[in-house]
């Protein structure tokens, strides 16, 4: 949805969301065809219950378009009122999540501790941290796992620096174990001659085996 967003060259796109009480939120409302048709900051009677959560990707005309915004009839300048400006000109989408999607808000004092204890239920049951620039940056591939290993050793003494340690052991376990099933039976012709992930992993073959097929041997 994301990625969807970022590659349009044109336009705005902004995100929306279920909520039970529409009314502390700017709400979006659609037409009979599923189109944007109407967005109101904190309404007394919301036409849905689609709030517009704080995600936007503007095109370059949202420098000339918020130059145009005017303070509202509460004094401030509204995120609101440059979506509708966008709204009028056309080329506004509506990214609507639903199921499979937990955006919090953190607005309140309340809403922000439902937010923490949210985010410290999934990581402690699942073990995965929430938004980890670094673990993301190296599943995009934007840094080698000796980076990322790099950036580990820096924060080795609190548990955010452990739990990358993690994941750099973790992935290369995983990419041996792949190796070894892969020549257990007998498919190492079909495997890459050394694992990309940094220069220094390498996979290397040798025929060494008692059973009589290639061996193999992992480098780091």
């Amino acid at each position: 949805m994301l990625a969807a967003a970022s590659v349009r060259n044109t336009g705005a796109t902004v995100f929306a969301y279920q909520v039970r009480d529409p009314e502390r939120y700017g709400v979006v409302s659609f037409d009979e065809h599923g189109r944007p048709s109407g967005i109101v900051e904190k309404p007394k009677c919301p036409a849905s219950n689609w709030a517009v959560i704080g995600l936007y990707f503007y095109d370059n005309n949202v420098v000339g378009y918020a130059s145009e915004i005017r303070p509202s009839n509460r004094g401030e300048l509204e995120i609101t009122d440059l979506n509708l400006r966008y709204l009028r000109a056309g080329p506004l989408e509506v990214a609507r999540m639903g199921r499979g999607f937990a955006w919090l808000d953190a607005g309140t004092f309340e809403s922000l501790i439902d937010a923490a204890s949210f985010v410290q239920t999934i990581e402690q049951r699942q073990g995965m941290k929430i938004a980890c620039p670094e673990e993301i940056a190296y599943r995009m591939g934007f840094i080698t796992r000796t980076q990322l290993r790099d950036l580990a050793h820096s924060l080795m003494k609190n548990g955010y620096g452990e739990y990358l340690a993690r994941l750099v052991d973790n992935e290369w376990s995983s990419k041996n174990q792949f190796v070894a099933t892969e020549a257990r039976n007998g498919n190492l012709g079909s495997l890459p001659t050394n694992v990309r992930e940094d220069k220094a992993c390498r996979l290397r073959y040798r025929c060494r085996s008692r059973t009589g097929r290639p061996a193999i041997c992992v480098s780091d």
